[in-house]
């Protein structure tokens, strides 16, 4: 009987994953395409950018609390989420205006979280306590694989496409589909259909404030460099697309390398978040204040180091806040936190870009994340783990 059950483990283990790594690199790739197809494509300001951005990433939020409230059930929810996401992706093809791009960029936003939140719970909870913090760095680990991989396919299929933008948005269609075709064939038992009661309790946990604080301090950012990172290198250095790729490219490849790394790592979290505040704040300076390419290069470099640690440490304090039948709640609310903080933010990057131009306005960004450090900081003093970091697992 146990072998059995660690043949089903893995089947179901080896499933996830490869949605994760479609799931992911899909995303990615809106995040960072669609701002480009609203600047250079369509001709909008730097305002209109942001707010097509910030709109659309707010909507994963409302379908995620309407499958939360009823009840998000991994062999039927996890599917069409993902469905729908490949199904929008060539309704890129019919963007002609702005309009029309915030239309369909919406609907391809709208089922990306409760995508997001089934697989991380999903893979939490087939982890047992021994092995939990071990397989969400694993999980993260792939996440990065697939962030890596996405500007590479997208760098291939604007080479063939002549750097036509929503060929290459829908051309990731298939990168998406195909993995899914596999999703009935993987035995999903009976423990990860969840069925989700909203219990606020967590809300009082401090290990949950820590993970969202931690998360929301690099999420903001994250979302900006995303949606302006692109422009910027554009508008400055007079990169291409495909240089622009290979930019984010090796942002993510940083990234994966630091996550690998945590898989065996005994560092504490602590330390962990008290590095990634020093590499966004050093990070976000470079960036803002780099004239020669190299030093924009090494911005992102840092940056991407403090990508690698946010997510697993912040995933790791919100495991260990509540039980696992409560992780869809908390998982939740945490991205709607997260999601709803960094879209609010953008329309005001790009007002402040507006203003003052883009280089102060990254400067900007340095103010949440001293205060969410504080803060952080604030909340860890004499915090105490329940479930210490196993390292090597």
């Amino acid at each position: 009987m146990q072998e059995r059950h660690g043949h089903s483990f893995n089947g179901k283990l080896t499933v996830l994953l490869m949605l994760t790594v479609a799931y992911r690199a899909t995303s990615i790739m809106l995040q960072t395409t669609v701002p480009l197809y609203a600047k250079y494509v369509l001709g909008g300001s730097d305002f209109t950018v942001s707010v097509i951005a910030g709109a659309a990433s707010v909507m994963p939020i409302a379908s995620l609390l309407y499958m939360t409230l009823r009840g998000i059930d991994l062999n039927h929810g996890l599917p069409l989420t993902l469905a729908f996401v490949a199904v929008s992706l060539p309704l890129f093809l019919f963007a002609r205006n702005n309009i029309a791009l915030l239309a369909i960029s919406s609907f391809a936003f709208l089922w990306t979280g409760p995508a997001s939140v089934l697989l991380l719970t999903s893979v939490i909870m087939v982890s047992t306590p021994e092995k939990r913090e071990r397989n969400i760095f694993l999980f993260t680990a792939m996440l990065s694989i697939s962030l890596a991989l996405s500007p590479l396919f997208q760098s291939a299929i604007l080479q063939l496409a002549s750097d036509n933008l929503a060929y290459s948005m829908a051309l990731y269609s298939p990168f998406i589909a195909v993995p899914l075709l596999f999703y009935p064939f993987a035995k999903i038992d009976k423990d990860l259909k969840l069925k989700t009661t909203f219990d606020p309790g967590f809300l009082r946990n401090r290990s949950y404030l820590m993970g969202v604080v931690s998360s929301v301090m690099f999420s903001i950012p994250f979302a900006i460099l995303l949606t302006f990172g692109g422009i910027f290198s554009k508008n400055e250095f007079q990169a291409g697309y495909n240089t622009i790729e290979a930019l984010f490219t090796l942002f993510f490849v940083v990234s994966l390398s630091v996550r690998l790394g945590l898989i065996r790592s005994k560092a504490s979290r602590f330390k962990l978040v008290s590095v990634m505040i020093c590499t966004t704040s050093v990070g976000l300076g470079v960036v803002s204040a780099s004239f020669r390419f190299w030093q924009l290069v090494l911005g992102f470099l840092l940056l991407g180091c403090s990508h690698g640690l946010y997510y697993p440490t912040a995933s790791n304090f919100i495991a260990e806040s509540t039980s696992s039948y409560k992780l869809t709640a908390a998982n939740s609310v945490w991205f709607v936190t997260d999601t709803l903080i960094s879209s609010t933010s953008l329309p005001v990057m790009g007002w402040l870009i507006e203003l003052f131009g883009i280089r102060p306005a990254l400067l900007f960004v340095e103010i949440p994340v001293v205060v969410l450090g504080l803060v952080f900081l604030r909340l860890a003093r004499g915090y105490s783990s329940p479930n210490p970091p196993t390292g090597r697992g």
